[in-house]
């Protein structure tokens, strides 16, 4: 992997700092005013909150298609070794299989052994219909939804598998039609250039989505919470005895994160021979705003832009 020079890498660094910082205050500035102005005694400015989430989020919806089409398409027609994206695919399917299991069996032990979820104030009845189909899909409905059909309905569903195998048979193809491509092939490379440009615009609204979801959360909080003795707190009593009932469960979750970042993730970036401070520093912007935020979609074009810049090879970044 080619790494950023060093003037480039302190540019990086220094922009996400710089950044980071940003969502900090927002997030901080978020939660103050959500717990300042509650859900039921100011419910324009709820909204107001809510709004300013929801329009953020929606916006990196819609941009995560059309940038990931186009870099996947120019990743694969760049590269014209068929071998090598085979290579590329296998290896990164090998390793999300790894990673994943273990991800799973940590978390499923911290789960166990902690049991964070016991006294919580959930009505787990309620949900399970929800959370356990009634029908589950059978291994060859799994496979057969990786192949696309529509590309406008997998888009509007957000299904990101289908689109990716479109992009790559679409940039193979492109290469097997050879200079009569061309066009094309500069077409999605004007588009991957341009994402990445609108990317950049949108992201400088990430301290305003974060605030959003921070205020707007708070301040339904703060609405009030009725007590097993039948009391009702409100305002930043309910916001501190949800936040103390809920700890233990945000604690657990980010222990077993940090044990697979300890056990899998350091470990691979020092076989790599990556540097581990200048990889995390380039991570720092996306894992906040994905935390600020509650989606890793708003996380993902952040990401894209910070590991190219970092050195990995957009191909790579585009296609992984």
């Amino acid at each position: 992997m080619q790494l950023p020079k060093p003037n480039e890498a302190g540019a990086v660094a220094s922009k996400g700092s710089s950044g980071t910082l940003y969502i900090f205050a927002a997030l901080v500035l978020g939660v103050i005013l959500g717990g300042f102005f509650p859900q039921d005694t100011h419910p324009v400015l709820y909204e107001a909150f809510r709004f300013c989430s929801r329009a953020f989020i929606a916006l990196i919806k819609g941009l995560i298609v059309p940038l990931l089409l186009s870099t996947i398409i120019v990743g694969v027609a760049q590269t014209g070794d068929f071998r090598a994206v085979g290579r590329m695919g296998g290896k990164s399917l090998l390793y999300f299989e790894i990673v994943t299991t273990i991800a799973l069996a940590i978390g499923l032990v911290v789960a166990n052994v902690l049991r964070p979820g016991d006294g919580l104030p959930l009505d787990l009845k309620a949900t399970v219909g929800e959370l356990i189909p009634q029908h589950p899909p059978s291994g060859w409905d799994i496979a057969i939804h990786l192949f696309p059909s529509n590309l406008a309905k997998h888009a509007v569903e957000g299904d990101i598998l289908p689109i990716v195998v479109f992009a790559v048979l679409f940039g193979i193809a492109l290469v097997r039609v050879g200079p009569r491509g061309k066009p094309v092939m500069q077409f999605f490379e004007g588009v991957a250039e341009t994402m990445f440009g609108y990317t950049a615009l949108i992201t400088k609204l990430t301290p305003i989505g974060v605030f959003g979801a921070m205020a707007y959360n708070v301040s339904h909080m703060a609405a009030g919470h009725a007590l097993p003795s039948g009391e009702t707190i409100r305002g930043w009593s309910a916001v501190f005895y949800l936040l103390g009932r809920y700890a233990k469960l945000v604690g657990s979750m980010y222990l077993a994160l940090g044990i697979l970042v300890l056990v899998v993730f350091v470990p691979v970036l020092l076989l790599t021979r990556t540097p581990v401070l200048g990889f995390f520093r380039a991570v720092r912007e996306p894992v906040v705003t994905a935390f600020s935020t509650a989606t890793s979609e708003a996380a993902l074009p952040r990401l894209l832009e910070n590991v190219v810049a970092f050195g990995v090879p957009r191909r790579v970044a585009s296609f992984v």
